[in-house]
């Protein structure tokens, strides 16, 4: 008798083992997008729109959503990994119909940046790169990825305003 009690134990535990580890590894990831904050208007950026440049060491602002919800994903929904190391952006200017040098990783470029841009290309269009991935460096083959991998790119237009206090003013 206990032989068989043993026996429906171990059954009864290896089996709840295996579903749970299972059904783990079945997870589908969630969609995810990514958008890029006007950091005059805080409305999204979208292609063909024209940025005026913000305060020098202004932070890029970029967010990515659960699609399926709406809500920001901040470091709490990610499970292993921050938001911070799982959103990446990447600005670099369009010099002759293509991608020049990465400018900044994570600050909108100065207005000497802008300029100088301008003044050697005559080109005032960038391209920003959006990336998220929330895979932690070093995870193993079982990682679940809980939500999916997305990059997107968005081109769009940067102006520097020829009086900033007169523009800010005007706004």
């Amino acid at each position: 008798m206990k032989k068989a009690v043993l026996s429906v134990a171990l059954f009864l535990l290896s089996f709840t083992v295996f579903t749970f580890t299972s059904c783990e590894k079945h997870v589908v990831p969630r969609e995810v997008e990514l958008i890029l904050i006007n950091p005059n208007t805080g409305e999204p950026v979208e292609n063909g729109d024209t940025v005026i440049l913000p305060d020098e060491r202004t932070v890029i602002d970029a967010k990515a959503l659960d699609k399926e919800t709406g809500k920001i994903l901040t470091s709490e929904d990610l499970k292993f990994e921050t938001i911070g190391r799982s959103l990446r952006v990447y600005l670099c200017p369009i010099v002759d119909g293509k991608l020049g040098a990465t400018m900044t990783n994570y600050l909108w470029p100065t207005r000497e940046e802008v300029n100088k841009i301008m003044s050697i290309y005559g080109s005032d269009e960038y391209e920003m790169m959006l990336s998220f991935d929330c895979r932690p460096d070093g995870a193993g083959e079982n990682f679940v990825r809980y939500y999916e991998m997305k990059t997107i790119y968005i081109r769009f237009y940067i102006a520097v305003p020829n009086d900033k206090e007169g523009t800010e003013s005007n706004n």
